[in-house]
């Protein structure tokens, strides 16, 4: 059960990694100043029960990039489900070392 459990957190890892180098690197953001938020949380946080790409921090990033004029953001999504944030707080240094 941990495996499975340590392979589907891998995975949604490796997606939010995928999905913030395409940021980085995409063509409109080419040249730009590009400033990284890491939202920090639970399952809210994640986005349990939303679909792929409608967690918090997947619209703030859109909200802020369609506002951003010269500038860009990306937002990493560092949610942890079933964590309260004491526990999160606990797991900052490895954490940002995802990144």
């Amino acid at each position: 059960m941990v495996a499975i459990i340590l392979e589907i957190g891998l995975r949604i890892l490796g997606i939010l990694h995928l999905k913030n180098d395409a940021l980085e690197k995409s063509p409109e953001n080419a040249g730009k100043n590009c400033t990284t938020i890491v939202c920090l949380g639970d399952s809210f946080t994640v986005g349990e029960g939303s679909s792929y790409g409608n967690d918090y921090p997947s619209q703030l990033e859109r909200l802020l990039n369609a506002r951003a004029g010269e500038n860009c953001f990306r937002v990493v999504n560092r949610g942890m489900s079933g964590k309260n944030t004491s526990q999160v707080l606990d797991k900052l240094d490895f954490i940002m070392e995802l990144d």
